[in-house]
């Protein structure tokens, strides 16, 4: 659980490996996204004290999607540009995550209210995804 200011717990978390450290060579890596009406003014409040553990963090973006653009993407599908929908949202995460292979990299993802449902739906939609660990703020994932 993340407390807002209490970081410690998440440093923990992502120092550790799923293997002992002699036999994961890894690149570890904390990949942070924002919500639906942000573009993760916090990014810095979190990254900073992963980073003076020795954590390389990088921000996820992705184009804003606002409230109604996710509650009715066939709508928005239909009548507007296709670049303007959570599915360009979901496969512009999907390329940046895959910018970091799973076999260079022990990736791990902090994702806040939509940013959640992108990172759910990759992992749903594409299974060879791997990723080391997933944090969830604000979810709005179902299950």
């Amino acid at each position: 659980r993340y407390d807002r200011g209490d970081t410690t717990s998440l440093c923990w978390l992502f120092q550790r490996s799923s293997m002992p450290e002699t036999l994961d060579q890894r690149q570890p890596i904390v990949l942070i996204t924002h919500g639906i009406f942000s573009q993760g003014s916090w990014f810095e409040e979190l990254a900073r004290p992963l980073r003076t553990r020795g954590m390389d963090v990088r921000a996820l973006r992705y184009s804003t999607v606002y409230l109604f653009q996710f509650l009715m993407p066939e709508f928005i599908g239909r009548w507007f540009v296709p670049w303007f929908s959570r599915e360009n949202a979901l496969h512009r995460m999907l390329q940046q995550i895959l910018a970091y292979p799973s076999d260079e990299y022990r990736v791990s993802i902090v994702a806040h209210s939509f940013g959640t449902w992108l990172v759910a739906n990759v992992l749903r939609r594409y299974p060879a995804v791997k990723l080391d660990k997933v944090v969830f703020i604000g979810c709005i994932v179902k299950d």
